[in-house]
């Protein structure tokens, strides 16, 4: 070989994108035309709104605060994606009004509501089936992930529930 020439590099293929147009396709589909989130989302949406109810009723556990502190948390996180942008101030009174029955359950061991607070989580939780309706399965996902990014960087709000046991949920 001449002292003049490079040598030979060994040859390396190229990348080859293993992500299908189908699987691509699906990803921009909204959450209610895949029939495996289909049922999920339905499930999701029932334990929702049953938290409200048993709040409503006055025989909430700190389960149903947790699902709705998860719905509080995925609905602002949405919001950064421009689904439901405009209903901030909705979901700020709804915020809120659950910081407000976590800090009331924290004195009295019991979760207790006031009508206002109902009713600002009531339309709050029809926001956020709105969301839920028209997001793709993308910005579901990426909404999960800010989520849990903010929860596990400690960006998050502590809520306390409970005073005496260590169980304590986690709101952005």
């Amino acid at each position: 070989m001449a002292t003049n020439k490079k040598p030979r590099k060994p040859y390396v293929r190229k990348p080859v994108n293993l992500m299908s147009y189908m699987e691509v396709q699906d990803r921009m589909r909204l959450l209610t035309h895949h029939d495996d989130t289909r049922n999920k989302l339905i499930t999701l949406k029932i334990r929702n709104h049953d938290a409200i109810s048993n709040l409503r009723i006055g025989c909430s556990t700190g389960e149903d605060i947790k699902n709705l502190i998860r719905a509080v948390n995925m609905s602002e996180a949405l919001m950064l994606f421009d689904i439901g942008a405009e209903y901030k101030k909705e979901h700020a009174k709804a915020k809120e009004a659950v910081k407000n029955i976590c800090s009331r359950a924290f004195d009295r061991h019991k979760f207790i509501l006031t009508a206002r607070e109902l009713e600002d989580i009531n339309l709050f939780m029809e926001i956020h089936d709105a969301q839920l309706e028209v997001c793709t399965l993308q910005e579901f996902n990426n909404a999960c992930e800010v989520v849990n990014k903010s929860i596990r960087t400690g960006k998050s709000e502590k809520l306390e529930i409970y005073r005496n046991d260590n169980k304590t949920a986690e709101t952005r």
